[in-house]
């Protein structure tokens, strides 16, 4: 046996190990030593069972006695307990046994009944099999039940709703009308049922209603043409259940038919006497008053007809379209689309149009009674302006007749006879409105009268321009949408060419060619001034531009001739201007040194004098601003500071602007005859001394040398 390592010295690997090493380990009081040793007190159980012993012993035990004792004590205690556990199951084993023996019972008796059951059970395997067939059949027993009650609710009427159909004691209601709707259902999905394989039963419950159908519309009809004859007031109360009567009666377009003649039957008479009322005995309580009291004011007469047409027309329309259920917003929305140019769908098309039609052909009906009333007072009243000379009171109810017609044809349609006759009128009155335009021409053109002594505008030109301003406004303003811009031109021909030409014919009379010339853009002025405003008179306006220029030009020149004759330089001015040989000045008859210094000495004094004549001539000569600006604005001048004008209404008048033009030409005249005098080639000794002013010294003197 291999001696034992010295300590730290490691042991060689297969040398043998010492004897007591082994007895340590295999030693049981070794083993529960190590093991009591290495056993911790902090553990619960540990604790738990120490604190159970304690109860064991009293505190003056020995301690050495109870510790060999321990052992012993132990387990008497187990067997204490133990003997316990036993005298308690002893009590309880009785009942379970008895528990024991009864459930051997009812086992015993279970097997029993599955015996009974199993022989039972074979006997009645038929009978089950039986009863879950039956079972199944009366399911779908059921199932057919559930569907044949759901196709009669579908396609049958109950016996409330055939009652509300056919009954004459069940009066036309919400009920008459849920019950129709219901029957016109059912025969709609029946004739779905025509295409399926149930062509049967589509074509048998669709005779069976049939019956119902005609009875209903037929107690509908009625019903419908009882609630029509009392549409015969102002203002019929229409009822929803008239309004669901005549939108079911569309689907029997014969009976539907029938109730519109009635009800155009009923309201065509109605509307008349309402219309004769109105004319003759005026509202309740004589308020509003009857419109024949007014015939005496024919605008008024006309126009207070008409206004009651168009809102009588406009209610009816109102009236027959809540009657037919009319959708009003579809129907604008279409109209309104289709001025616009846009595509309008073709279901609300149909839809508005075919009531729409519905409701112009009753709306005809109604209206055609008022046409002869209306036709024969409205022809009296232009038969009357047609003797008469008031051209504006015949134009302005032309235009009225015209306004109302485009108004009440947008209500009751262009074919309507209402329309139609209100177009005629208008045509006539137009017609009636020319004539005595023509008229009113001639008349001017015979009536010549000498012009006034201030060749101012005559009260015949005055009033006939005030008949113009008044044409125009009404023109302006709009009354007729659809104006015609080259219709009313001729009109304006037709209304001032006469008075041009009367103003003409009246300026002969007069011998002075500067006075007619005054009278006449004295006249042609007034007349511009009436038209200048109006845009649609612009034509006319440039025309009568153009013959106040020629006018302005005559003045001008004659202006010009009389200031070279006041002067005493015409004469120098005549012979030098037809010296058509070259011949020096001074070598001709009157130009010599000496007659030209007697003639430039009496010119001196008429410049001290000229502005006076000037004023004198024209004095008679308009004056307005609107007369300045069509003379010529470029001609406006300044007037030298601290100067005062010596004529006319200022600066910037009428008379000023033809004084100038004619000052210019006179001056230039001057100047011509200054440059003759002083060229070498006339042959004029000193001829500074001849012409003592120069042409700026006229120019000051005639203050035009800011112009010039």
């Amino acid at each position: 046996m291999a001696a034992a390592a010295p300590p730290g010295v490691p042991a060689v690997e297969g040398a043998p190990t010492h004897p007591q090493n082994k007895l340590v380990k295999s030693n049981p009081l070794s083993r529960r030593l190590q093991k009591i040793l290495n056993t911790s007190l902090d553990d619960p159980d540990t604790q738990d069972a120490a604190e159970y012993l304690a109860d064991f012993y009293s505190e003056d035990h020995d301690l050495i006695a109870t510790r060999n004792e321990l052992r012993t004590d132990v387990e008497k205690q187990i067997g204490l307990v133990n003997r316990r556990f036993m005298d308690a199951y002893g009590s309880l084993n009785e009942p379970l046994q008895l528990i024991e023996d009864e459930v051997k019972r009812i086992n015993t008796s279970f097997d029993d009944l599955q015996g009974i059951y199993g022989t039972a059970k074979e006997r009645t395997a038929n009978l089950l099999i039986q009863m879950n067939e039956i079972k199944g059949q009366c399911a779908q027993a059921s199932s057919r039940k559930l569907i044949a009650e759901a196709f009669l609710q579908r396609f049958t009427l109950s016996d409330k709703e055939v009652a509300a159909l056919t009954s004459p004691s069940v009066g036309v209601g919400n009920d008459f009308f849920d019950a129709l709707k219901q029957l016109q259902q059912i025969n709609d999905e029946c004739k779905a049922l025509l295409v399926t394989e149930n062509q049967t039963a589509g074509m048998e419950i669709m005779e069976s209603l049939s019956v119902y159908q005609e009875s209903a519309y037929e107690k509908l009809f009625r019903w419908a043409q009882h609630e029509c004859r009392a549409m015969n007031r102002e203002i019929p109360d229409l009822t929803p259940a008239f309004r669901d009567a005549m939108s079911a009666l569309r689907q029997r377009p014969v009976l539907f038919q029938t109730c519109i003649d009635e009800i155009a039957h009923v309201r065509r008479p109605a509307l008349v006497r309402f219309f004769i009322d109105a004319l003759t005995v005026g509202g309740p309580g004589g308020m509003p008053r009857p419109i024949e009291i007014h015939a005496h004011d024919h605008l008024r007469y006309v126009g207070d007809m008409l206004a009651w047409l168009h809102e009588a027309a406009a209610n009816e329309r109102e009236l027959l379209e809540g009657l037919f259920n009319i959708n009003t917003d579809a129907r604008r929305k279409v109209e309104s689309t289709a001025i616009r140019g846009a595509l309008v769908d073709d279901s609300v098309l149909g839809e508005v149009t075919a009531s729409g039609q519905a409701v112009l052909t009753i709306l005809n009906k109604n209206l055609e009674g008022t046409v002869r009333p209306l036709r024969v007072r409205v022809e009296q009243v232009i038969s009357a302006k047609q003797t008469s000379t008031s051209v504006v009171t015949t134009y302005k109810l032309a235009q009225l007749v015209q306004f109302y017609c485009g108004t009440i044809t947008r209500v009751v349609g262009k074919d309507a006879q209402l329309a139609i006759s209100l177009s005629e009128l208008g045509e006539m009155a137009n017609k009636t409105f020319r004539e005595v335009l023509v008229a009113q021409g001639q008349h001017f053109l015979r009536q010549t009268q000498a012009p006034p002594q201030d060749l101012q505008p005559p009260y015949t030109l005055k009033e006939a321009a005030s008949q113009i301003r008044e044409i125009l406004s009404t023109y302006s303003a709009g009354l007729t949408s659809d104006s015609d811009d080259d219709g009313f031109h001729e009109i304006l021909r037709g209304l001032v060419e006469p008075l041009v030409r009367m103003c003409m014919t009246s300026a002969t009379t007069l011998g002075a060619v500067l006075d007619q010339a005054i009278f006449l853009v004295n006249c042609l002025f007034y007349i511009h001034g009436v038209l200048r405003t109006y845009r649609v008179a612009v034509g006319l306006v440039d025309a009568l531009e153009a013959q106040v220029e020629g006018q302005i030009e005559i003045l001008v020149v004659e202006q010009y001739q009389a200031l070279l004759k006041q002067s005493g330089i015409a004469l120098a001015i005549e012979t030098m201007e037809e010296n058509r040989d070259q011949v020096p000045l001074s070598l001709l008859p009157h130009m010599d040194a000496h007659s030209l210094t007697d003639v430039f000495a009496k010119f001196d004094l008429f410049l001290c004098s000229a502005h006076l004549d000037l004023a004198a001539s024209l004095s008679r000569l308009v004056d307005s601003n609107a007369a300045t600006a069509m003379i010529s604005p470029s001609l406006a001048i300044r007037p030298r500071s601290g100067a005062e004008p010596s004529f006319g209404a200022g600066k910037s008048s009428a008379k000023h602007q033809v004084a100038i033009r004619g000052l210019r030409m006179f001056i230039e005249a001057y100047r011509r005859l200054y440059d003759a005098v002083m060229d070498p080639a006339n042959k004029y000794d000193w001829p500074a001394s001849i012409v003592v002013r120069t042409v700026a010294d006229v120019e000051t003197l005639l203050a035009v040398e800011d112009d010039l």
